[in-house]
């Protein structure tokens, strides 16, 4: 797991309505 693709669940919460659905990414990483 890199740290850069570690993100909080406050800033997951911010960006997620930004982001495309994606399968690969979401809280899965």
């Amino acid at each position: 797991m890199s740290i850069r693709l570690v993100i909080t669940d406050a800033m997951w919460d911010r960006i997620e309505p930004l982001m495309p659905a994606d399968p690969l990414r979401g809280r899965r990483w």
